[in-house]
């Protein structure tokens, strides 16, 4: 019996079922379903350290990235209360928690970005300064990526997570000189009569020393009053206080560095 040549047309016979090429492929297959109550290894690295909805560290950090809005904020308020169930989460997970939830300040929804800022007051109080301290470039970034966010609400709530860490961090901690200048600057493109970006101001430029009576005024330079004893109040130019030539004088205004400051009309900035 000879073999079949290639491209041979094979003759079916009347009645008879037609048999199936030699290069068909079958596609036939079989379910089978599997029985998995639980996983060992899952169960294993969530461990005993979970919240009153059973979520470990591992499950909560996932959801702070996730796409769902509400999921994202109730993340947070998992976080807080798996720190607060089990004070060891804490200390020995600080460098994940702020390394996964450093998008959040510029966050779209408002909800998330509000439930961060609690759970970063929360975090301030339940840390110590120093462990805190030492993720300043991190607690930096969040304030640079929302002030220069396009979004106005976003701004503002990077505002409001600025005075957070001035006021409970401080700022000469947190910044270095070259992150304090442009902060001022951004700060002083916001509106002045901002009670936050006043108080902001104060802490960045007086370290905690802040002169109640100063205020924004035209782009690129401070208000304050003329010296303690007068009313007057004079424009300082920005770039001579980040110079050092101006420094805060006490509550009531500025001063010289060098020399009183009612000789500071004399160079034009009154």
């Amino acid at each position: 019996k000879h073999a079949p040549k290639d491209f041979e047309k094979i003759r079916s016979k009347v009645g008879k079922k037609k048999k199936a090429a030699r290069n068909e492929t079958q596609t036939d297959f079989k379910v089978k379903q599997l029985q998995m109550p639980s996983q060992a290894a899952l169960l294993e690295e969530k461990g005993e350290e979970v919240t009153r909805r059973n979520l470990g560290l591992v499950d909560l950090l996932s959801h702070v990235q996730h796409h769902s809005s509400k999921v994202r904020r109730e993340a947070f308020e998992g976080l807080q209360e798996l720190c607060t169930l089990h004070g060891g989460v804490l200390g020995s997970s600080l460098a994940r928690i702020m390394d996964v939830t450093a998008t959040a300040p510029v966050d779209a929804h408002a909800e998330v970005r509000g439930a961060f800022a609690a759970f970063q007051a929360w975090l301030i109080s339940a840390a110590s300064r120093d462990a805190l301290l030492a993720f300043a470039p991190a607690l930096a970034l969040h304030v640079r990526s929302a002030l220069s966010h396009v979004s106005g609400e976003v701004r503002d709530d990077g505002l409001a997570l600025l005075e957070l860490y001035l006021r409970e961090l401080g700022g000469a901690q947190l910044f270095n000189h070259a992150e304090v200048s442009h902060l001022i600057e951004v700060l002083c493109q916001l509106p002045p009569q901002s009670e936050a970006v006043l108080q902001c101001l104060y802490q960045l430029l007086s370290a905690g020393t802040a002169p109640a009576a100063a205020s924004c005024g035209p782009a690129g330079y401070l208000l304050g009053a003329a010296g303690e004893a007068s009313a007057q109040i004079v424009q300082v130019p920005l770039h001579l206080v980040l110079q050092g030539r101006y420094q805060a004088a006490g509550a009531t205004g500025w001063r010289r560095a060098a020399a009183p400051l009612d000789a500071m009309a004399a160079e034009g900035g009154g």
